[in-house]
Order: structure tokens, then C-alpha cells, then sequence
């Protein structure tokens, strides 16, 4: 029996099972017995007729690859098969790519430099038979010319013609229409093409196994061959003729003898569907220089071994696309010659789908020369983003005499000890930087600010005692803000009120307020002249600079009387302070004022949270400061201690929102703050004007100052004769809610 499976034969298949029934022993009789054996004989030839019906096409052979400067063309010797090949799937890296019907495809260098390919046949099966495909071919990998690789085995030589195709069919499709097709030729080396014959003229070239011929007469019998042929043009002798029939749907097949056979009935021709991969590979990380020299840069990063589908990466200089490579690196031989030089790289898949830009890695360029052994600041850390500047932060280096801070590849500011500015000095004390602080280096601002909602990218760069600069590490990106349409009514229906003050009482309530600052009366700050009355605590004084009109507080400030100097410190004005400290701080919330400022040149109204103990970040949220020397302004500013570098002060640019035309100390508005996690932002009128955002934002519980100054360093003196006084800073009321949950 076994040896009807190895000969493949019918007839000895009967004989064997004959075999089997006569001479079986006498043993193997006593325990099976006939009629089982019969059975069992009847099995097999049935098997044996099964596996026959369905023999599978031969696989392809002699893979080539063919590389040009815009396409890999992969081509193999045609399979053959009793019913005929009806095409070819091609499978990239043991994956499924594509099914052609010729015998090559052609790819982009993309899908098919450096990758694994190997092609497997399939048949046309007769009416009730299942498609039946070969074995696998033998796998050929497209070289990849960009690194050395093993060399391609040598070709066969091309010296002989190819075989003439075999199997042929006609089909009439329409009165005016046939359709020819035939099986791939073989070849010692490639087939390239078919010229087809109608009448024994000449009708066209295909590089396919089909033909469509649409020049053809109604109620006409047509004779076709099918000539091969390969490169360099050897051609193969005539197939057997075909003839198509006159009648529509008309069939003839002519077998590999040149005999017609009887047509099957025609099936549709599955196509295999593919799986469509649509996952973009992950974000490039590490991207940063390995080496650098006067004519170089040499970039590596770092490959995702999570992901085996990653085909290549594309390579940016300056936002522009430089070049695509298939391994983790990529030297630059073409440096602008510029201050700085900004890379990203995408990666791709085979699809292809491209990742997102790696985190862009920003290179210093300027003199003097590139210390490429250096110490680098790591990677800048945000501290706040507002509209119109950004502070950040980085890791101190040893042995830095100076740092460099660049944005998109310009230098901004050389930040170092000898610095003659006060705020260059802050800046080296804390390796921080604010782009831009208007209040410092307004003209610069003016000129070169970072604009709200545009995108930056920020690299510091350290110097040694050499003066050698070092490498930068990736660039810091950064969006700055913008003003959104925030509804505060919306807003505040996930709040609940838990403070409030309508002052529509006869005195201050003392169970909300008191009078004094946290560092007394008799503590003289920022070059005030004011002396703060605290009549809650001195109700003898001689003077009260509160008032209440029923609906709304007035802090009045006036010139000292000559009978309260002594009693005031010598201070020349008079003037009040209230605030919550120990009757309500609180963390993050709501915070709204209407309020009328004080007019007329050297008086400062103020609205503000200060936190309630010099901790953590020992913040300030200016909400609101007006000079009365500025009645078209509103001003807002926000301060901080720094937790890493002594406590040092930080002070943001001071901000500032323009009125309508009208000073601002005209009619009564509405001040006011959200303030969450990370987040602050100023309103006017209801309406959103500024914001901050970052880890350095208010973390700890705040409360409530208001105050009038009268001169200090920030304003003038005022003029007693100017007709201004007493000046009056009128609150209507004053509120904060804080969020549900």
C-alpha cells in the first residue's frame, strides 16, 4: 500500500489492494475480516483519488531581484500546474504583501530595500475543486546598497530561449470581445513578456498571462497563439492555437498536449485579503550626537525593540526633510553654517504609517569651538507659560563659567556671573531664564518676544574655563498660551460660595478682616510712604481709613496730620490695609472683586493672595494693581521663592491689560483669578485676559490683601496739592468660590 502513495498511480492502487485481499496471512484473516479489508481498500482509493484531484502547482524558482534608482523589481521562473497557474502571492518578512498574476512585481525602494521575500503559486481550479496552492519558494533578500551585505549567488547564465506557454483558454466574453489566457512560461533566467498572434498576426505585448482582445468581429471564429519572451529577446516557439468561438460565453481550453479539453465552468478568483496595518510605529526617543567635528555631525537614536515592523526613519534638518536610512543613524555632512542647528527623525513601517516627530534635538554651532567632551545641561525644565513669555529652569553643570540659551537655533542671552543687569544675576543664580521679561529688557522684548499660541523650542548650552561649548541635549518645546472664552457663569455652576462680603454693614467685620499686615504697621516695605492704620488693634489712634456706606468700603488715604507723625513713623501719608490672614485662607479656587481704584498719580490699589506661611513656593498672585499714573492699565504679576536655589525671588515680566479708553478708575469692574493645579488665570469684566500655567504655579493656601499705597518705589510720590485726595479705593464686594469636588 505504501507503495501506492509514492508511484501516485490508480492502477497500482487496484493492484496492491488486491494484493492486500489475497494474500493477507491467515493470522490477519482470522481477525479482520473480508468485508472489513474490502472497506479498508475502498478508503484508500477514494484517499488516493482525493489527493489527486487536488495536486498542487509546483513553486516558483530562480528568484531575482532588480534594484533602480526608484523601484525593486522581484521576478521568478512561472510554476506550472495540471489545471493551470492562476496567479502568485508574494510575501515580504513571512508576511503576506500582494498577489500579482504575472511573474514579478514591482515595489517601491521603501517596501522592498533590505526586506525578505519568497513567492507562493497558486492554480485555476475545475468546477468544485478548491484552489490548491505550492510550497514556498526559496527566499531572496533586495540588498540594501546603503551597508555591505553578503553578495546575490550568481545568476544562471541567459543563453537560452524560454518555453512556449501551455495551457491556453478562449473565452468569448461579448459579440466584440475575447478574453485569452494562458500559463507562465519557464525560463533559465526571467520572462519578460508575450507578444499574442490572432490569425497568425500579430495583435499586441503583455507583460501579464491574460489578454483581452476587443478588435474582433460578431458571429467570427478567431485562432490565437502566445510567443515568450525573455532578456536579452530570446524568444520561444509558438504555443498551440486556441480558438475562440463564435458564440457569446463560448469556451476552449487547449492542454499542455495541444489538445482541447472540456472547459470547467469558471469560478471567480479569490483575491487574499491582506491584513492592513494602520498602527504608526512610536515616537522616536534618545535622539542625540555621537560625534561632531568642524565638517560633521554624526546623530544615533535609540530603535524600539518592542515594535519588529519599524522599516526605516526619515531624517530632519531645520523642519526640512534631509534624508530616509534603514538603520539608527545618520552623519551630516552638510551643516548650515548658522548658530544652531535643529533634528528631528519619524520613523516608518512597512505600510507604510510614520510616527510622530522625535523630540527635536537642537545643536549649538557657534564660537567658539564645540567642546564635544563637555559637561551639557540635561534638558530644560518648564517653570511657568504665559501668553507672551516662558520661564524655565536647567540642571546646573561643574565647572560651567557661563551658559548660552537659544531659541529655534538663535542665541537669546549668555547667562553668567559677570552679568552687570540684576536680573542676569538672577538669572545665573538660579539657572533659570524668562523669554521675554518686558520688565526688564523692554526694547528687546519689543522686538523679539515669543508670540502667544506659536510653538518654541529652547536648548541651553554650557561654557567651561577653556571657553569651549558644550553639546545641547534635546530641545525644550513649548506652546505659549492663548486667551480662551471661558463663561464664567458656566464655569462657576461646579463651584460653591465660601466667601463672601457685601460690606453692607456700619463697621468692618472684624470675623472676616483685620487691619494689620503679617509684618506690622511699623514695617516698611518696597520704599512705601504710607503708614498702614491698624484700627482694629489701635482703635485710638486718630485716624480711621475705613468707611462704609452700607453697600460698599472705602480705604481713603490721606497726608500724615503733624499731630500723628510720631504715631505713624514719620511715614507722609496715611492709609489702610484688610485682610483674611487667620480668619480664611484656603487652596485653589474663584476669587472676584468689584471694585472703583483710587485716582490720580502715586496711588496704588491692590488685590492679591499671599500665602499664609512662608513654605513650599511661598507664593504671590497679583490680581489686580493700579497706578493712578497709569489710568489706561491694569496690572498683573505673580511671584515665587524657589525651592532649589535659596529662596530665591522670582518675579514674572509684569503684565498688563489696556482699558477701552477710559481709565480704568472711572466706574466700578470686576477683578478677578481661577486658580487651579497648575493654572492661573486673570479676568476683567468676566472676561479672560491673561494666564499662567506650570509646576511653579500656587500650591499652598493663600488669602486675601487689598490695600491703597501712596508712593513707593514702583510709583511717585503723590502731590498733595493736586486736588487727588483723600484718595479712594471703593470695594463694592468680594467673593470666592472653590469647585464642588
Amino acid at each position: 500500500i505504501n507503495i501506492c502513495f509514492i508511484t501516485d498511480h490508480v492502477f497500482c492502487v487496484l493492484i496492491a489492494c488486491s494484493v492486500t485481499l489475497t494474500s493477507v496471512n491467515q493470522r490477519l484473516m482470522s481477525i479482520l475480516p473480508q468485508t472489513l479489508l474490502r472497506r479498508f481498500a475502498i478508503i484508500l482509493l477514494c484517499l488516493y483519488c482525493t489527493v489527486s484531484q487536488a495536486q498542487n502547482p509546483t513553486a516558483p524558482t530562480r528568484l531575482t531581484t532588480e534594484v533602480s534608482r526608484d523601484a525593486v523589481v522581484i521576478a521568478w521562473s512561472a510554476a506550472t500546474d495540471d489545471d493551470g497557474v492562476g496567479g502568485y502571492n508574494l510575501y515580504r518578512n513571512d508576511q503576506y504583501f500582494s498577489t500579482v498574476f504575472s511573474t514579478e512585481a514591482e515595489l517601491s525602494l521603501a517596501d522592498g530595500l533590505g526586506q525578505t521575500f519568497y513567492v507562493v503559486s497558486f492554480d485555476n481550479p475545475s468546477a468544485g475543486e478548491t484552489r490548491a496552492y505550492s510550497t514556498r519558494s526559496d527566499s531572496i533578500t533586495v540588498q540594501d546598497n546603503s551597508s555591505p551585505t553578503e553578495p546575490n549567488p550568481p545568476l544562471v547564465s541567459i543563453n537560452q530561449p524560454p518555453a512556449a506557454p501551455t495551457v491556453l483558454s478562449a473565452r468569448r466574453e461579448s459579440p466584440n470581445s475575447v478574453e485569452i489566457l494562458w500559463s507562465g512560461a519557464t525560463d533559465d533566467s526571467l520572462v519578460a513578456g508575450y507578444n499574442v498572434y490572432r490569425d497568425n498576426d500579430y495583435v499586441a505585448t503583455v507583460f501579464d498571462t491574460q489578454y483581452t482582445d476587443t478588435s474582433v468581429a460578431a458571429d467570427t471564429l478567431y485562432g490565437y497563439y502566445i510567443i515568450a519572451f525573455d532578456e536579452p529577446r530570446l524568444f520561444s516557439g509558438r504555443s498551440a492555437i486556441v480558438f475562440a468561438k463564435e458564440a457569446v460565453g463560448s469556451v476552449t481550453v487547449i492542454g499542455q498536449t495541444g489538445t482541447e479539453v472540456t472547459p470547467p465552468t469558471p469560478t471567480p478568483t479569490p483575491t487574499p485579503t491582506p491584513v492592513i496595518d494602520t498602527i504608526a510605529p512610536a515616537k522616536v526617543n534618545g535622539l542625540t550626537v555621537s560625534a561632531m567635528s568642524a565638517s560633521a555631525i554624526t546623530l544615533t537614536w535609540q530603535a524600539d525593540s518592542s515594535d519588529d515592523t519599524v522599516r526605516g526613519y526619515n531624517v530632519y534638518r531645520n523642519d526640512e526633510y534631509v534624508t530616509t536610512v534603514f538603520t539608527t543613524e545618520f552623519q551630516d555632512t552638510e551643516v548650515p553654517r548658522d548658530d544652531s542647528v535643529r533634528y528631528n527623525v519619524v520613523a516608518f513601517d512597512y505600510s507604510p504609517n510614520f510616527s510622530v516627530q522625535s523630540e527635536t534635538l537642537l545643536v549649538g554651532l557657534g564660537e567658539p569651538s564645540v567642546d564635544t567632551t563637555g559637561s551639557q545641561p540635561g534638558t530644560p525644565n518648564v517653570l511657568l507659560v504665559s501668553n507672551d513669555w516662558v520661564e524655565f529652569q536647567w540642571q546646573p553643570v561643574s565647572g560651567a563659567t557661563a551658559y548660552k540659551v537659544y531659541r529655534d537655533g538663535k542665541l537669546l542671552y549668555t547667562v553668567s556671573p559677570d552679568d552687570s543687569v540684576a536680573e542676569g544675576q538672577k538669572f545665573w543664580e538660579t539657572n533659570s531664564y524668562i523669554d521675554c521679561n518686558s520688565t526688564r529688557f523692554y526694547e528687546q522684548c519689543l522686538l523679539d518676544a515669543p508670540e502667544s499660541g506659536e510653538t518654541y523650542h529652547y536648548h541651553v548650552t554650557a561654557i567651561n574655563s577653556s571657553g569651549a561649548e558644550s553639546l545641547a541635549k534635546q530641545a525644550l518645546k513649548v506652546t505659549l498660551r492663548s486667551n480662551q472664552r471661558t463663561n464664567i457663569q458656566a464655569l462657576l455652576n461646579d463651584f460653591s460660595l465660601v466667601f463672601n462680603d457685601d460690606f453692607t454693614g456700619t463697621q468692618l467685620d472684624a470675623s472676616k478682616w483685620n487691619t494689620r499686615l503679617p509684618w506690622g504697621p511699623d514695617t516698611i516695605i518696597n520704599g512705601e510712604q504710607q503708614y498702614f492704620v491698624d484700627i482694629q488693634n489701635s482703635p485710638d489712634f486718630g485716624y480711621d481709613p475705613f468707611s462704609l456706606t452700607g453697600n460698599s468700603l472705602t480705604i481713603e488715604g490721606v497726608a500724615t496730620p503733624d499731630t500723628l507723625s510720631n504715631a505713624a513713623a514719620g511715614q507722609p501719608f496715611l492709609s489702610g490695609a484688610i485682610t483674611t490672614r487667620d480668619s480664611f485662607n484656603f487652596t485653589y479656587g474663584y476669587v472676584e472683586s468689584r471694585v472703583k481704584f483710587a485716582e490720580g498719580a502715586g496711588m496704588l490699589s491692590s488685590f492679591f493672595l499671599f500665602h499664609q506661611w512662608a513654605a513650599l513656593n511661598a507664593p504671590e498672585i497679583d490680581i489686580v494693581e493700579y497706578l493712578g499714573e497709569q489710568p489706561n492699565r491694569a496690572f498683573q504679576t505673580y511671584h515665587y521663592r524657589d525651592e532649589r536655589f535659596n529662596d530665591a525671588l522670582h518675579s514674572t515680566p509684569t503684565m498688563s491689560v489696556a482699558s477701552d479708553g477710559n481709565p480704568f478708575s472711572d466706574d466700578f469692574h470686576v477683578f478677578s483669578v481661577l486658580w487651579e493645579p497648575d493654572l492661573v488665570v486673570w479676568f476683567i469684566d468676566g472676561e479672560e485676559v491673561l494666564s499662567i500655567q506650570g509646576p511653579e504655579v500656587a500650591r499652598q493656601r493663600s488669602y486675601i490683601t487689598m490695600y491703597l499705597v501712596l508712593g513707593s518705589e514702583w510709583t511717585q510720590t503723590p502731590d498733595i496739592n493736586s486736588g487727588i485726595f483723600p484718595g479712594q479705593f471703593e470695594i463694592d464686594y468680594v467673593r470666592v468660590y472653590q469647585r464642588n469636588n
